[in-house]
């Protein structure tokens, strides 16, 4: 084990106590920007081939995902109601914390080249996301 991440939001500070200062503890602050672009990574690997979910119900909470536009216009992911997604964000933040370490695997970006034809960067995402699913 190289590191763990935990939430740095919300009671992730005060559980940091409860480990030995000897394990390097990697603090992850679940902001929009910083949930988007882990969704990414997980989408990067899946597409890579790099990450294989082998879990019934992990698999089941990545594909209740429900992506929002919110009234503000930003993208939000979140999950059906009466549903868990605890192992979703679980496996997002193990992503995000062994991307440091992986070789071959850039930090996720994005990024929308300029063309005559401006296309969405949610229509983007929404495309990248439905072809990384449709390759699991």
């Amino acid at each position: 084990m190289k590191a763990i991440g935990y939430d740095r939001l919300g009671v992730g500070d005060g559980a940091k106590q409860l480990f030995s200062k000897q394990i390097p503890l990697r603090d992850i602050v679940s902001s929009q920007t910083n949930k988007l672009d882990m969704i990414s990574l997980v989408k990067g690997l899946f597409s890579q081939k790099r990450l294989i979910v082998h879990d019934r119900d992990l698999f089941r909470e990545i594909l209740e995902q429900e992506r929002k536009i919110s009234d503000a216009g930003n993208i939000l992911y979140q999950h059906p109601t009466g549903f868990h997604d605890d192992r979703f964000w679980s496996l997002c933040y193990a992503c995000a914390v062994a991307a440091h370490s992986m070789a071959g695997v850039p930090r996720p970006a994005i990024s929308v080249l300029q063309t005559k034809t401006r296309r969405s960067l949610a229509g983007l995402a929404d495309a990248e996301i439905e072809k990384a699913l449709n390759t699991i």
